[in-house]
């Protein structure tokens, strides 16, 4: 046999173990840890899209909330997990975060995990409640600056902090941090006034928005939302620079055959391209249903890594 065919063999060769490894897969229930608490709108995500990944598996998916420690104990439970596929991990940006604002981090997150597909970004709103009396941003700013302001987090290092503290201060708020568990806790004490304002998802608050217990003040975007078209950008109310888009996506462990990896990725896509589905997804979780491969996945996030380098640089979390 001539040498110069033995590559070509060899690459034919290792193409049709990986093709196989992608046939055979899942051979057993696949876990989709999902690690913050149920509820949230990546939760809602994993739960209604996993019935649908049963049908073309063929085998159970379940989804496992695993919060704690700023997703930190899900993430570990994944990173630490067989790398065939049957483990995934729901990430995003506190995931990339981790590496800047943990200490004594078990893992590297540029590289413990293989990025699969990216699947939301998220519509974000922030809001007041109706006895402070606020109707605008430029309004919230004034009091502000009269008596304490409270904003409703989620934790330090947690993304709707992370985002306030680069949009809120740039709009010139003058505020103080009270956290809460959840999303569905900070819209309790938003609706107690414990809490003065915060952001999440418009379909989360849009009954409260039709009560008029809630007032939308700014969303969170380049664009205005076509369901709240009369609610201006924060780009309109001055804010400048890199406005960070909140993004959800699934994660497999390092050395998770690509051929497995890629036919996750496809499985996916396949149901976002359904526009039925799609917009009802859409509707339920609060944000934009995106199509995405592998590649396209890791490199986004690998710009991002670079970002928030620089940001935490700066701003040194507590």
């Amino acid at each position: 046999m001539s040498p110069f065919r033995v590559p070509m063999l060899l690459g034919l060769l290792l193409t049709g173990v990986a093709g196989a490894h992608a046939q055979e897969w899942p051979t057993k229930p696949v876990r989709i840890v999902v690690p913050v608490a149920a509820g949230s709108a990546g939760d809602i995500w994993a739960r209604v899209i996993a019935p649908r990944l049963e049908q073309i598996w063929k085998q159970p998916v379940i989804v496992e909330n695993r919060p704690g420690a700023s997703t930190i104990i899900g993430t570990e439970a994944v990173v630490n997990a067989a790398p065939d596929g049957h483990t995934l991990l729901q990430v995003g940006q506190s995931y990339l975060w981790a590496k800047f604002t943990v200490k004594n981090l078990r893992f590297d997150p540029e590289t413990a995990l293989t990025p699969v597909y990216k699947f939301v970004n998220y519509k974000l709103v922030y809001a007041t409640n109706a006895q402070t009396q606020i109707k605008s941003m430029p309004e919230l700013v004034a009091q502000s600056k009269d008596k304490t302001i409270f904003f409703g987090g989620i934790g330090a290092t947690g993304a709707h902090n992370v985002l306030n503290n680069i949009v809120g201060k740039k709009l010139g708020i003058r505020y103080s941090v009270v956290d809460y568990p959840g999303p569905a806790q900070v819209t309790i004490a938003l609706l107690r006034n414990d809490a003065q304002y915060a952001m999440y998802t418009p379909n989360a608050y849009r009954s409260f928005f039709e009560a008029g217990t809630l007032q939308p003040l700014a969303v969170i975007s380049d664009a205005r939302y076509p369901d709240l078209p009369n609610v201006p950008t924060v780009r309109e109310l001055g804010f400048t620079g890199y406005l960070p888009q909140l993004w959800a996506g699934i994660s497999a462990p390092k050395g998770t055959p690509t051929a497995i990896v890629d036919k996750i990725g496809r499985d996916i896509e396949s149901l976002v391209a359904d526009a039925a589905f799609r917009q009802d997804l859409e509707g339920k979780i609060g944000g934009t249903l995106l199509k995405s491969t592998p590649a396209a996945f890791a490199s986004e996030q690998q710009q991002e890594f670079k970002l928030w380098a620089d940001y935490f640089a700066v701003n040194k979390p507590q």
